[in-house]
C-alpha cells in the first residue's frame, strides 16, 4: 500500500510480529518518504531541529509522529497509520474507499475532534504554530471515525530552509519556520486558502487556518468539493 502527494510518498509498513522478533503482535506505521523542493538544502541540525518540534506536538487529534531518518539523499518520517483514509476519501469516494455514506452523527464527532486538533496546534506553544495546509485530505480517520489532523510541518520540510536564514546560526530562526506567521509557505490547495493569501503575498497565519477549518466544514455539510472541478484537492 502507498498513496502520494506533493510532499512525498506514503508507505504502510508493518513492523515486528515476525518470527524470532519478541513482539507478540506487529504494529502498523506510516513512512513517509519526503519529496524535496529546489530549496530543500537540510543540514542535519536544522532538520532535526524541525522535525522534533513536530514531534512535541501530542494531541489525541493530530497525528503521532513517531521517528525520523535523515540522509542526504534520504528524508523519511514515521508516524502513526490511520485505517480508514481521509475525510476527503469518505466524502467523495476514491478507488481504495469502502466507507458506507458518513452519517451527520459522524460528521459532526469528526468536526469536533478536528477542531480540537487544530486548537491545540495553535495553542501548545507561545510561538504560535500555524499548519498552513488544512483541507479534508489532511484530516485522517481510524475504525471509529475518531479524527487525526495530519501534514503538521510538511511544507517546511519539504521547502527546506530559508533562502534568508542566518547560515551561521546555531539553530534556524523560528522567523523562517513553518510554524511562523510571518513564513511564504508553499501553496495548498487553492479553494482551501483564506483570501487575502489567494490574492498574493504567500503568508499564512492562524487565522487563515481557520478559515481553512470552515471550508471543511462547508464541504462536509454540503457533501461537494469546494471546487468547481475538484482538482489537486486530493493530494
Amino acid at each position: 500500500f502507498r498513496s502520494k502527494s506533493r510532499s512525498g510518498i506514503v508507505y504502510k509498513v508493518v513492523v515486528g510480529g515476525g518470527k524470532g522478533s519478541g513482539v507478540t503482535a506487529p504494529t502498523v506505521v506510516a513512512v513517509r518518504r519526503l519529496s524535496e523542493g529546489d530549496d530543500a538544502k537540510w543540514r542535519l541540525r536544522e532538520f532535526e531541529y524541525e522535525v522534533e518540534a513536530i514531534g512535541r506536538v501530542h494531541h489525541p487529534n493530530v497525528v503521532r509522529l513517531r521517528a525520523y531518518y535523515y540522509a542526504n539523499d534520504e528524508k523519511l518520517l514515521v508516524s502513526d497509520f490511520i485505517r480508514n483514509g481521509s475525510l476527503y476519501t469518505a466524502l467523495h469516494g476514491g478507488p481504495s474507499n469502502e466507507l458506507p455514506p458518513l452519517s451527520w452523527a459522524s460528521r459532526l464527532k469528526i468536526a469536533e475532534g478536528a477542531a480540537r486538533g487544530l486548537t491545540h496546534i495553535h495553542e501548545c506553544s507561545p510561538k504560535k504554530y500555524v499548519h498552513g495546509n488544512i483541507k479534508s485530505s489532511k484530516i485522517l480517520l481510524d475504525e471509529d471515525f475518531n479524527p487525526f489532523i495530519s501534514g503538521f510541518g510538511l511544507n517546511r520540510l519539504v521547502c527546506g530552509a530559508s533562502k534568508s536564514a542566518n547560515p551561521t546560526s546555531r539553530r534556524p530562526s523560528l522567523t523562517h519556520s513553518v510554524f511562523s506567521g510571518s513564513m511564504l509557505f508553499s501553496p495548498p490547495s487553492a479553494a482551501y486558502l483564506a483570501p487575502e493569501v489567494r490574492s498574493g503575498g504567500g503568508k499564512l497565519t492562524q487565522k487563515c487556518d481557520v478559515y481553512s477549518f470552515g471550508m471543511v466544514l462547508m464541504e462536509m455539510l454540503t457533501g461537494r468539493v469546494p471546487e468547481d472541478d475538484g482538482k489537486g484537492l486530493d493530494s
